[in-house]
């Protein structure tokens, strides 16, 4: 019941968030993040000493895919970031949905259906309108088990075609946070997380050669992450970040609808 009232309750902040979008253009959704992870559900992150910094030229975070946590918790750890998702969240998590698709903050897609050059031609466009990493989850599954699951190549042979430079966020302990499958939900809970050093494509030949990197830097940050001693871990402190101004056509589009539907309403009742 908690964890129900919970996404309740994160819905109707990003539907606060969406209207404060619709009225400044100001995307506060990291703001949203901080206030669902520390201030609401007061998560414990610790970072790895070996954790590398966020690089200015990385595009793509690929992230383990544990539970709804993640959609919260990894773009606050990253920062101002966006998500590559499917569209079943936007039905899922219907506020949440809209306020990301409006301010640009996801990038919805049908898995199975959308071609990868046209995804990566969507992607593209979208590093145009906004500037910072995108996450993706390259198990494609959530995966609550100490192991990994075989990445799709997908994803990452997109990334290599494109020359994306790629960091890797692990994070142990999101599903002990919130695991909508039970829904069940805990307070103060430890989670422990590395990221990466930048894996850049324009240092690999071939697509394959690209592919075995990325799983063999994947295993190594899973197994810092989920085996290393607490001891190798410190209290991460992540730095507030002021709202970005996040123009987008659909923030046009949106306001150019309400005008309609308020000179609509005044026609029919004047």
């Amino acid at each position: 019941m908690l964890a129900l009232l919970f996404i309740i309750a994160a819905q109707l902040i990003a539907l606060l968030a969406g209207i404060i979008y619709l009225l400044t253009g100001l995307d506060y959704s990291w703001h949203v993040d901080k206030i669902l992870a520390i201030n609401f559900l007061n998560i414990q992150i610790f970072k790895h000493k070996k954790s590398h910094p966020l690089a200015k030229k990385t595009k793509i975070i690929l992230s383990n895919h544990r539970s709804f946590t993640d959609f919260f918790l990894d773009s606050y750890l990253i920062g101002h970031a966006s998500h590559l998702s499917r569209l079943f969240v936007a039905f899922a998590l219907p506020a949440a949905g809209l306020y990301g698709w409006l301010s640009g903050r996801v990038l919805f897609f049908r898995r199975g259906s959308t071609p990868h050059r046209i995804l990566g031609q969507r992607i593209t466009n979208h590093f145009k309108s906004r500037p910072v990493p995108m996450i993706f989850y390259p198990e494609a599954h959530r995966n609550i088990k100490l192991t990994p699951l075989p990445l799709k190549p997908g994803g990452i042979k997109m990334c290599f075609e494109r020359r994306w430079p790629i960091q890797l966020s692990i994070a142990k302990g999101k599903e002990d946070v919130l695991y909508e499958k039970k829904w069940a939900m805990r307070f103060n809970v430890p989670c422990y997380w590395l990221l990466t050093e930048v894996i850049d494509p324009a240092d690999y030949t071939t697509q394959e050669e690209f592919y075995e990197a990325i799983n063999r830097y994947w295993l190594e940050a899973w197994n810092i992450a989920y085996a290393a001693p607490h001891e190798d871990f410190v209290v991460h402190k992540q730095k507030n970040l002021a709202p970005r101004f996040a123009f987008s056509y659909r923030w046009l589009v949106s306001w150019g609808v309400l005008l309609v539907l308020g000179l609509s309403y005044y026609k029919f009742n004047t």
